[in-house]
């Protein structure tokens, strides 16, 4: 144990918390930097989205902004089509001109399955595809989510729960309305990242392991210190492993009510002439009354004596 406190004592914690805060801000700027690169398709795809559709919003004729679909919907393999549909639900308009455009038309309707629940629609005349409408905002928080075949966890009411649709295609849809109740479909299929869960696990062991590294360094640092100032330094430490920054708060309150001795560093009273461990001057007093005087005091607290500069 005395070899342990040794050991501790001798640590320079200052430039152990300058290497622990490098490191730390290397493994962040690492981090973030590994997750943009692998996710950076699904982040362009967020900001092609947001940018694509409040330009549609604020253009009523959709017609005017189809180069800006096309690109859209063929630079991101994420979007199965973006089409455009007159009042009579007529496509007017097909960005990759994909399957679900070849009929002409999508009218959709409520899923039989899922009537009550408003969890699916499908178009009567492609029944093998089935359509779960999304707000715009609730289509780009799905954008990162890893999407499985036909099962999809949906919201309403403030709760979650579990779907399947018969389809054996499923796909996500946000619309827009223009002039004359034209609409413009945003058809989505949010494919998963390849080993995307994988370097958000890597990514989050890393994270808890920094911290559970500056858990410990901040115990062990006021255990060395306590110790160094003659105090149960096991008791403080295992304060500290309980509390953290609690603890470390409490501690130096606690520290601050007294004073240090400058040979021995023991923790003495405010009030203290002398060290009680080492028998070292550490505090001046009175010469008319004998009271003690605090570092910062300039007279005498009991007689009004002024204190002799030493």
């Amino acid at each position: 144990m005395k070899r342990f406190e040794k050991l501790l004592t001798n640590i320079n914690f200052k430039k152990v918390l300058i290497l622990y805060l490098v490191a730390a801000i290397i493994a962040g700027i690492t981090s973030v930097s590994l997750l943009g690169y692998v996710f950076r398709n699904k982040i362009g795809l967020i900001f092609d989205y947001k940018k694509v559709s409040e330009k549609l919003e604020h253009n009523s004729d959709a017609t005017e902004v189809q180069s800006d679909l096309a690109n859209f919907a063929n630079k991101n393999a994420d979007v199965v089509d973006v089409v455009i549909l007159d009042a009579d639900n007529k496509i007017l308009f097909s960005a990759k001109h994909s399957e679900v455009a070849k009929t002409g038309s999508i009218s959709l309707e409520l899923d039989p399955q899922w009537k009550h629940e408003y969890k699916f629609m499908i178009d009567p005349s492609n029944p093998e595809v089935a359509y779960r409408l999304i707000k715009s905002e609730a289509s780009l928080r799905s954008v990162v989510s890893v999407i499985k075949g036909n099962d999809y966890y949906d919201e309403h009411d403030g709760e979650y729960f579990f779907g399947v649709s018969s389809a054996k295609t499923v796909y996500s849809l946000n619309y827009i309305r223009g002039e004359n109740n034209s609409k413009t479909y945003f058809i989505f299929e949010f494919l998963p990242v390849e080993n995307g869960m994988l370097y958000i696990k890597v990514v989050a062991a890393a994270a808890m392991l920094f911290f559970m590294l500056y858990w410990v360094l901040l115990a062990l640092y006021v255990y060395a210190d306590a110790v160094k100032s003659k105090l149960n330094g096991t008791a403080w430490g295992i304060l500290m492993l309980f509390t953290n920054l609690g603890g470390f708060v409490i501690y130096k309150i606690y520290k601050q009510n007294g004073k240090t001795c400058f040979k021995c560093k023991a923790l003495q009273g405010k009030s203290n002439l002398y060290c009680t461990e080492c028998g070292a001057k550490i505090g001046s007093s009175c010469e008319k009354c004998g009271a003690s005087f605090n570092s910062h005091d300039r007279y005498c607290r009991i007689c009004g004596e002024k204190k002799k500069e030493s």
